[in-house]
């Protein structure tokens, strides 16, 4: 009974954590799991509140630029799709302009395609523009007349700029959120881009020049470079971050006059076909790097905007889980290890059994075992004192026989993170000299798990519906689960509301009710089996029923209780109490002799589970003044459970006190961390088909 409660209360009140793809198609959920609503006002404190920034949005910023996707995310092409001035000597541009010179007077010296401009004039260019001989640019020297005549450069075409290689890391400490600007410093330990680009000339009366350009053009940088970038976070805005900003850390130019020189050894010069090989040789070699060194601002700002842009997509892109779009249903696919693709009664037994084969291989290596491992919690193993000590921790060779126990006990293992952790086994066990017994034992489980995740599915995913107040709507987000959700129906409690309040949440118990039946039918509610109860033939094979359908165990034995559940559990509104109650009807339930053969039950249980949600003093989600009844279905009893059994007593008496063991008459929930940027408010809805809560932004 205890983990049945538990689930429910895991998947209701438990967070979800997602990323953002496509996924189940064609679905559009009209009922909604969760509906959360907010006022303007609190949206703003929770979304823009520094400790909401700090510990939800810095964290998520962090671990994108730490993650092998955004360095891959550089390696593209990058265009640089308009033609960019060819320098001009700016300096003496402005000393004229001082100077009075007539010719200057309406010039603006700053335009950046000043020598390209035609409403500038030709006097004004001759003195300010560079120039070099025709006979300079031509292969046939009789082509250019007069024999001094000089061609300008004015426009310069890039070819896109291609990242071919990169590597990336955070300069550890630069990290800062100040109000709600963040900053972060960047190393650029490796970079190789490869460019080209084509020098156009305004044509002469007796020439139109060909351009001349050099391709090829590869620059790797030399040594480490540093970035820093800032951006200010509104997560209330379209636009999500602004003020984006790229700076070089120390001032430290990108492109050295090193990396020119090689940079130039294997450009290629193209618009000067028909001269000798030793005359382009004497370019490469002695004029290129000058003329390269013009290019320096272009080729450092094209690597600068790279970096930045790339950056700031990809942070952009990142923090769109956290503002999901107004007015539109977005498919959220949850990661394999989420909670509700782990949602599952087996996946919960078993999990404190990997821990304790985890503790048992540092007890092997001699590896201090922290204090606060899942192993040394109470009332977690049913062997030990009421928590294990060090002395009691195993060897690894019987808690791998007891974490093949609980995979023969609970057929129905489906959890990402346990395989992951079981594969994560496989060098330590190897150092701990056990790589037979991993390849024996371990392995087997660890493709246990693989074909259950193939034979039962995990969910799916969510739904999400936003809409941060426009039409003059209050801001909400809802949830929904296409595995389950009515296609046509909305939820019938869609406008329940507390006045108010400045965030309150709604639960619909149908949709709830329709999970637990989707995990019933699934084998994600049961211990071993699926669905209906049917019994074989012959009906009881030793006293046990010979049956199929979704298997639970109340005891962690082959012989300990366990029941057939009849149908998923219900969840419903007790209007005597104001809270809620569980329904669980069981059939074929059965345990084995205790002693002497004596002790064995047998029959159809139905249990009654009532708890009133409360908010506690410590300003959590408490379940209070629990109450739990079970009876046997009339006709059924069996062995110790018949009135006319001199055992029948004490069993029941036994039952009824495991019952309240494991069923205290108050429960603190699984609450909201202390890092949320919210916390209970205290006032509580509750009826029937539905739950709220109000919830108000953290003080």
């Amino acid at each position: 009974m205890k983990v049945v409660l538990i689930l429910f209360l895991y998947s209701i009140f438990n967070s979800v954590f997602a990323q953002q793809v496509d996924c189940i198609p064609g679905v559009n959920c009209q009922s909604r799991l969760l509906r959360v609503e907010a006022s303007t006002t609190s949206l703003n404190e929770t979304f823009d509140s520094p400790d909401f920034l700090n510990n939800t949005i810095a964290p998520a910023v962090d671990g994108l630029l730490r993650s092998p996707s955004f360095m891959s995310n550089f390696l593209r092409d990058y265009p640089i799709e308009e033609p960019i001035g060819f320098p001009h000597n700016l300096a003496l541009c402005e000393a004229e302009k001082e100077q009075g010179d007539p010719k200057f007077a309406n010039v603006d010296c700053h335009n950046p395609k000043f020598c390209s401009d035609p409403e500038i004039s030709a006097d004004v260019k001759a003195e300010v523009c560079t120039r070099f001989p025709c006979t300079f640019l031509v292969a046939d020297i009789a082509d250019c007349r007069p024999s001094d005549a000089m061609g300008m450069p004015t426009l310069m075409h890039y070819e896109p700029v291609a990242v071919k290689d990169i590597d990336l890391s955070i300069v550890e400490g630069t990290q800062s959120l100040s109000g709600n600007v963040l900053r972060t410093c960047l190393n650029v330990n490796r970079m190789r881009v490869e460019t080209g680009v084509q020098i156009e000339f305004e044509p002469i009366e007796s020439v139109d020049f060909d351009n001349i350009g050099l391709t090829n053009l590869v620059v790797e940088l030399n040594s480490p470079r540093q970035i820093c970038v800032s951006a200010t976070i509104d997560l209330n805005s379209p636009e999500l971050i602004t003020d984006f900003t790229v700076e070089r850390r120390n001032g430290e130019e990108f492109v050295s006059n090193a990396m020119i020189n090689q940079t130039s050894e294997g450009a290629e010069v193209i618009g000067l076909e028909g001269y000798p090989d030793d005359v382009i040789a004497t370019l490469q070699t002695m004029v290129l790097p000058t003329l390269l060194r013009h290019f320096r601002p272009t080729i450092e700002a094209a690597i600068e905007d790279v970096l930045g842009t790339t950056t700031e997509s990809w942070i952009q892109l990142g923090l769109e889980p956290f503002r999901p779009a107004s007015g539109s249903s977005v498919d959220i696919d949850t990661a394999s290890n989420s909670f509700i693709s782990e949602l599952g009664i087996s996946n919960m037994m078993v999990g404190k059994y990997v821990d304790l084969l985890d503790c048992a291989i540092m007890k092997e290596q001699e590896v201090r075992i922290p204090g606060d491992s899942p192993c040394f919690k109470e009332d977690v193993y049913p062997f030990g004192g009421d928590s294990l000590s060090y002395r009691e921790i195993p060897s690894i060779r019987r808690a791998i026989e007891r974490l093949s126990e609980q995979f023969e006990l609970y057929e129905n293992i489906t959890s990402e993170s346990l395989r992951e952790r079981l594969e994560g086994f496989r060098e330590r066990m190897q150092e701990a000299g056990e790589s037979r017994r991993y390849n024996s034992q371990i392995a087997p489980l660890i493709s246990q798990i693989s074909n259950n995740q193939t034979r039962m599915g995990l969910q799916s995913g969510i739904q999400l519906l936003g809409n941060l107040g426009a039409d003059n709507l209050t801001p909400s987000l809802s949830v929904a689960a296409p595995d389950i959700c009515d296609e046509l129906n909305p939820s019938p409690h869609s406008n329940r509301s507390m006045n108010n309040c400045p965030i309150q949440a709604y639960i619909d118990l149908d949709e709830v009710n329709r999970l637990f039946d989707n995990m019933f039918e699934s084998g994600r509610l049961c211990h071993s089996g699926r669905g209906e109860f049917q019994l074989g033939n012959p009906p009881l094979r030793r006293g046990r029923p010979n049956a199929t359908g979704c298997l639970m165990r109340m005891e962690e034995k082959e012989d300990g209780m366990s029941c057939y559940l009849d149908g998923a559990p219900q969840l419903e509104y007790n209007s005597q109490t104001g809270g809620y109650n569980i329904i669980l009807n069981t059939r074929g339930c059965y345990r084995g002799a205790q002693i002497l053969g004596l002790g064995r039950i047998g029959g159809d249980l139905n249990f009654s589970i009532s708890y009133t949600p409360d908010v506690c003093s410590n300003n959590q989600l408490c379940l209070t003044d629990g109450e739990n009844d079970w009876t046997v279905t009339p006709g059924t009893e069996r062995f110790a459970l018949r009135d006319r059994s001199i055992l029948s007593g004490m069993v029941r008496r036994t039952i009824n006190k495991q019952l309240s063991e494991m069923l205290p008459s108050e429960r603190e929930l699984p609450g909201l961390p202390n890092m949320s940027p919210i916390e209970f408010e205290g006032r509580l809805d509750m009826g029937p088909g539905y739950f709220g809560a109000c919830l108000q932004p953290r003080s």
